[in-house]
């Protein structure tokens, strides 16, 4: 087992004991949390942030978060991996944050700066979808979960997205406006630093 492969590990064991996964009903799956965070949060985030609910708008796309972890490890407890759930979540992902990203450098003078970057960070989404999808040959189900799964490439472009998403969205009910305007910049500097990481990680996807 990797070093990568033990510290999954230990994560996953520590949030099944903190929060008591093993006795969660069989009717809540590892898909069913990746539907949540596509039909019901991402449109709530984005409700919120179009009447100036920043707040709840951020504990929401947290709750996103935490959703997008417990479902990899609701997977591996149970022993439910699959390239449809990879395929999910990788899926779910893209449908939650990009449309925020799109929302806040539209609506954030101080983030216009990553727009360009946004609609580039959409492309490297888009393409890598249909690369996924023309592999699988119509049937996801007989790919290997490795071949569709995330790189390491596409796991530091989500953090840096959803860094940059949640300071975005802190920077906006910051008070002070000169801090309020640093925020928001390391928001964007996150945003377009996780662009060439979208890039390396569709080469990775077509390598594979």
């Amino acid at each position: 087992m990797s070093s990568v492969q033990q510290q999954q590990r230990s994560i996953d064991l520590f949030l099944s004991k903190i929060l008591l996964m093993r006795y969660w009903p069989s009717w809540i799956t590892p898909n069913s949390l990746s539907y949540v965070r596509v039909v019901i949060l991402a449109p709530l985030v984005l409700y919120c942030l179009f009447f100036g609910l920043i707040t709840a708008a951020c504990l929401a796309f947290l709750l996103a978060g935490l959703l997008d972890a417990l479902d990899g490890t609701l997977a591996r407890l149970r022993n439910a991996t699959s390239p449809y759930g990879a395929f999910l979540d990788a899926l779910s992902d893209k449908l939650l944050n990009v449309p925020i990203m799109f929302f806040l450098a539209w609506g954030c003078g101080a983030f216009g700066i990553a727009m360009g970057v946004v609609v580039l960070i959409l492309f490297f989404a888009i393409a890598l979808t249909l690369v996924r999808i023309f592999k699988t040959r119509g049937s996801i189900d007989t790919m290997p979960v490795r071949m569709i799964s995330a790189s390491s490439s596409g796991k530091i472009k989500m953090r840096l997205e959803v860094t940059g998403i949640t300071l975005s969205m802190i920077g906006l009910i910051i008070p002070s406006l000169m801090l309020r305007i640093f925020v928001l910049h390391l928001g964007a500097i996150c945003i377009i630093a996780s662009l060439p990481f979208a890039v390396l990680s569709f080469y990775d996807q077509l390598r594979k």
